[in-house]
């Protein structure tokens, strides 16, 4: 004869428990990441009108019109804290704009208040003035487009 070892017996109450024991387990390792993935160290409402103040400050380019507006968190790392967001303004642009007369208005309107980061391909100029950025890009020019990129607070995070 074969001998089997001896188990206990477990009643399906038992059993239940331990599901449940195990399915608490799970869902609190979920929430407690999902918890430390979406916290802020930021008031996102602050941070945005701080952002809509400083692109409000800035010359408009004559005959643009805002037709959208959005702001994105970003953070130092993966799974890391929101530390700030950067809020994008998409504007239509009068049918004589071109790339050269747009990034000479900004520079005579933003300089020598705003330094002037860096230019890309004579379409992008990033200014910086503190520690807030602003970045006029006009790749789209052709279909009377302009994006202006603002966070007040950009200097200072992110190895910059």
């Amino acid at each position: 004869m074969v001998s089997v070892p001896h188990r206990p017996r477990t009643s399906h109450r038992d059993g239940g428990q331990r599901v449940l024991i195990c399915f608490a387990l799970i869902l609190l390792t979920l929430v407690s990441a999902g918890c430390a993935y979406g916290r802020s160290s930021v008031d996102r409402r602050t941070y945005v009108q701080k952002n809509e103040v400083l692109f409000q400050g800035l010359p408009k380019f004559p005959g643009s019109r805002v037709v959208s507006q959005n702001s994105n968190p970003y953070r130092a790392g993966d799974y890391e804290p929101v530390i700030g967001y950067g809020t994008l303004f998409v504007l239509t642009l009068p049918r004589a704009s071109t790339p050269l007369q747009i990034g000479r208005f900004f520079s005579r309107k933003l300089r020598p208040t705003w330094r002037l980061d860096s230019q890309l391909e004579h379409r992008i100029w990033n200014y910086r003035k503190g520690r807030s950025a602003v970045s006029i890009n006009v790749e789209n020019w052709e279909r009377r487009m302009m994006e202006v990129f603002v966070d007040h607070e950009s200097y200072g995070k992110l190895g910059r």
